[in-house]
């Protein structure tokens, strides 16, 4: 997918509870959390996603500022895309400085395949994500308003649970092994091959 398609979302606030101010607190040379995550992501498109009533305080990036709602963050990303018009979100909250770039490609490689992408299983401080912009349409407006992507990723893990423990686990995993009609069967080929041209149906 063409890069201007794809939309780095760095999600940021100064009033954290626990430490607040944390986003733009020198870490090295006067350089903040954020200015280090413009600069690791300046190969992408890059957006500021900011609390309303702390826009002042963000103007200084070299990037765009989208402002909105502080507690209801699924409206404030909402708004971003509603303006840029991606098609693909890499939502970054900004507390993770030691984002990958591998990661970021990775999980922009998950969204365009499965739709959804994370990279959880690593250790707090280097977390990112990566969705479909149209499937903002399907959160769910309490569940989804601080976090954003709850319904989405439980609906991808429904969708994309293919270790074989039951006996519907088992005619899906026939099912795809049957259309490839070969036992190589690559992750990136299973939505072909399980849902055909039909992604939406299980």
């Amino acid at each position: 997918m063409r890069k201007e398609k794809i939309l780095i979302v760095i999600q940021a606030r100064f009033g954290s509870r626990r430490l607040p101010g944390k986003v733009l607190k020198p870490l090295y040379k006067g350089n903040c959390i954020i200015d280090i995550l413009i600069d690791r992501f300046n190969r992408f498109n890059c957006v500021l996603a900011v609390p309303k009533s702390e826009v002042n305080l963000f103007n200084r990036f070299p990037v765009p500022i989208v402002s909105g709602s502080e507690i209801n963050v699924l409206s404030r990303i909402k708004d971003v895309v509603r303006q840029y018009k991606p098609k693909i979100v890499v939502r970054v909250c900004a507390d993770n400085p030691f984002i990958d770039l591998f990661d970021v490609y990775s999980v922009i490689s998950n969204a365009e395949i499965f739709g959804y992408g994370n990279n959880w299983n690593m250790p707090e401080g280097c977390r990112v994500e990566a969705f479909r912009a149209e499937l903002l349409d399907e959160a769910d407006l309490k569940k989804d308003r601080e976090h954003v992507t709850v319904t989405m990723r439980e609906k991808f893990y429904k969708k994309y649970k293919l270790s074989m423990d039951t006996e519907r686990d088992y005619k899906r995993i026939k099912k795809i092994f049957e259309r490839a009609g070969n036992i190589r069967v690559d992750m990136d080929e299973v939505p072909e091959y399980l849902y055909g041209q039909n992604p939406e149906k299980d």
